[in-house]
């Protein structure tokens, strides 16, 4: 196959338009396009009607049934993309999972999810008014993808689940639970299952408990990294804090950092970083591990924290990913102009928490994120994630193979 993207309101050009575009493409050799980014906008940027989003435009599917034909004629196999822009949230009344295009959370929403079919058979099922055939049994409609760049494993899949909005985020721990209950049972066999792997917490690694005051030459164990005009002031805050007044920040979060090196880290290791944060108002800031030379590498953390007013603990676990001696921890807090404060930062080897004490499967509080996991907590959250996205595409492509009779790919 030798095809190309079709985006937005290309994929419904008028006859004339349809037939110079089907033979300029066959000229070129290609045999097949990709109607892309057809469900993001109203007609004619896409092929939503205007007046009502949960419907197909009129005009959009005669046009489309038009070009499709054209191309059919030349040789020219359709790839139809379900779900690329369409944000079925909205006319549905749900709250705004606060994803692109309801991406992840319509992955296991079950009202996302029934949108989504309703949307294919609306659309595959039709009778093309040119081909005289429905585009699930054409075989000039050769694929179709379920979804466009969705998966809880991609992009900042982590921190958008975190993120979620009570409405989605009570699904995920209703369903992570009736997981857990299937594959462990009772929350103490939970409890005992997430404690392998954890260790006692070892000494601080940090070359100080303590935060001095001043910039880069004052400081001894912490520096500070200001890059591109980028600009703050260090204060001490008691015996273990920090504040940083900034002046000017931009939009790129590193140009800010506190950091110390170097530190020495063993390669499968098991580390927990601890600290208490606040900001003057809500913003996140970056923690993470990596080395202090090139390349530059990362060491296996590196992890965005939503900070408010008030203070807040923080713990996170993380395996180190090379043996390192002149590592650096940073916090990167540019990006935003809100001042951050910094206390009780520790860096120490082992840890690890499994099944916290007021965590139950059977009230189904089990968080599916918590601080400074056990091994073993990690792994489960991976695998119900791994098994739900499965779910997920499985029911989708039997219910477009069985239920809607697609033959193609």
């Amino acid at each position: 196959m030798w095809g190309v993207n079709l985006s937005f309101g290309a994929n419904f050009p008028d006859h004339a338009g349809a037939e110079r575009t089907a033979a300029r493409l066959a000229a070129a050799g290609v045999n097949s396009v990709r109607c892309h980014h057809m469900d993001t906008s109203a007609y004619p940027n896409g092929i939503l009607d205007p007046k009502d989003p949960s419907r197909l435009s009129a005009e959009a599917i005669e046009r489309l049934d038009y070009f499709i034909a054209q191309l059919a004629q030349r040789g020219i196999y359709a790839n139809i993309n379900l779900h690329v822009g369409r944000k079925a949230s909205r006319f549905l009344g749900l709250p705004d999972p606060g994803t692109d295009y309801d991406k992840i959370a319509g992955i296991f929403t079950p009202r996302l999810v029934e949108a989504q079919k309703q949307y294919a058979q609306d659309l595959l099922c039709r009778t093309n008014a040119y081909r005289k055939v429905r585009y699930t049994d054409d075989p000039a409609v050769a694929f179709v993808e379920i979804t466009n760049e969705d998966s809880v494993f991609m992009w900042d899949g982590t921190e958008r689940l975190k993120a979620f909005p009570e409405f989605y985020a009570k699904i995920l721990r209703e369903r992570y639970a009736a997981w857990l209950r299937k594959r462990h049972g009772t929350t103490d066999r939970l409890k005992t299952a997430w404690s392998r792997g954890a260790e006692p917490l070892g000494g601080n690694l940090l070359a100080m408990d303590s935060f001095p005051g001043g910039n880069d030459t004052d400081a001894v164990g912490w520096r500070m990294e200001q890059h591109a005009g980028c600009s703050a002031k260090i204060a001490r805050t008691g015996a273990n804090g920090v504040r940083f007044d900034i002046a000017k920040a931009d939009d790129t979060g590193w140009r800010l950092q506190l950091k110390q090196t170097p530190l020495a880290l063993k390669a499968g290791r098991y580390y927990t970083l601890s600290f208490r944060a606040r900001a003057d108002a809500p913003r996140a800031i970056a923690c993470g591990v990596g080395q202090d030379r090139s390349p530059w590498g990362g060491l296996g953390l590196w992890e965005s924290v939503k900070l408010s007013k008030e203070w807040r603990d923080f713990s996170v676990r993380f395996k180190a990913t090379a043996d390192e001696s002149h590592a650096r921890l940073s916090f990167s807090f540019g990006g935003d102009a809100h001042s951050v404060e910094l206390a009780d930062v520790s860096l120490a080897p082992g840890g690890g928490k499994g099944l916290l004490p007021d965590e139950s499967l059977e009230k189904a509080t089990v968080a599916l994120f918590g601080q400074a996991e056990s091994e073993a907590r990690s792994l489960d959250r991976d695998l119900f994630l791994a098994d739900m996205e499965r779910a997920y595409f499985d029911g989708m492509r039997a219910f477009l193979k069985k239920d809607l009779g697609l033959k193609g790919l």
